[in-house]
């Protein structure tokens, strides 16, 4: 029987990430009953062609905003374009094992109302210009705070804020049910938490699944994300509003800490006392 899937990136300035991304979709096994359309959405800057060797269904186009990176609107209009029902989600620094299509559609066909999250491996240095998956297993390494499974194909995740939006997949009508991403968050931040918190909510199945490997590029920034400060203080306040619980919580102690904002988990706001400096930001980016 013929299946379909679709695969869903979103991207900003990362030009040679979205390559190798797109070498490692065309270098997947993807068996002839299953039909793959790849759709690249670029925030704010002019959408690319497909690569001349690239054999899938191709779309790609552009969403302009006045946040730099859109994210929630990226990915709800990415689902907009998809062929498929079975939508699967890619961050543009993940580059896909070999097997990952098959993975991810018996997984769908498995459990056809979950969220599914694939494994993730991180790259601790740039690939070569030439690289095989050899490479990519080579140069990959677990992450500590992701699950990663030895035996059984598929493990519930109870405490659904370790969701992570770079790799997961799930049908169509499970996106509908959820609304998609929330778009009154606007920018960087808290837009993955709180689609994961509806999903919680309308009690969503969330299953960590063995396989539907990526490799994480590397790109050097630092964990504390300085550069979306305006947009993770107005996208924590908005999550607060609506769930009455903060998100982003490492990193708005982290704000606090460095006098930026203050703030509690108590408490009942964010109050802006000043914001970083390109200098604060240079420095935080190469520490």
């Amino acid at each position: 029987m013929a299946q379909s899937a679709s695969i869903i990136i979103i991207v900003k300035e990362r030009k040679m990430h979205l390559s190798n991304i797109l070498r490692g979709i065309h270098m997947m096994d993807v068996p002839d009953s299953i039909h793959l359309d790849v759709n690249v959405i670029h925030m704010n800057e002019a959408a690319d062609p497909a690569p001349s060797y690239f054999k899938h269904d191709f779309y790609s186009d552009t969403i302009s905003s006045y946040a730099p990176l859109p994210l929630a609107r990226a990915r709800n209009y990415g689902a907009k374009c998809a062929k498929s029902d079975n939508l699967i989600f890619l961050d543009v620094d993940c580059i896909p094992n070999s097997q990952f299509i098959t993975d991810y559609m018996k997984a769908l066909n498995d459990f056809p109302n979950a969220i599914f999250m694939g494994e993730v491996y991180y790259m601790n240095k740039p690939l070569p210009q030439e690289w095989n998956e050899h490479t990519l297993t080579r140069y990959g390494t677990p992450h500590p705070k992701r699950t990663y499974l030895s035996f059984e194909d598929y493990k519930k995740e109870t405490h659904y804020q370790r969701f992570w939006s770079l790799n997961f997949a799930l049908k169509r009508d499970v996106f509908r049910n959820i609304r998609g991403f929330d778009e009154g968050f606007v920018g960087y931040g808290a837009e993955d938490t709180d689609f994961i918190s509806t999903a919680e909510q309308l009690d969503i199945p969330l299953l960590w699944i063995k396989g539907a490997t990526v490799y994480h590029q590397y790109h050097g920034e630092n964990t504390l994300p300085l550069h979306h400060f305006d947009d993770i203080v107005r996208n924590a306040k908005t999550y607060h509003l609506k769930w009455n619980t903060w998100p982003m919580q490492k990193w708005l102690n982290k704000f606090a800490e460095m006098q930026y904002i203050l703030w509690t988990p108590n408490s009942n706001d964010i109050t802006v006392l000043r914001h970083p400096s390109q200098t604060d930001i240079h420095q935080q980016k190469a520490a």
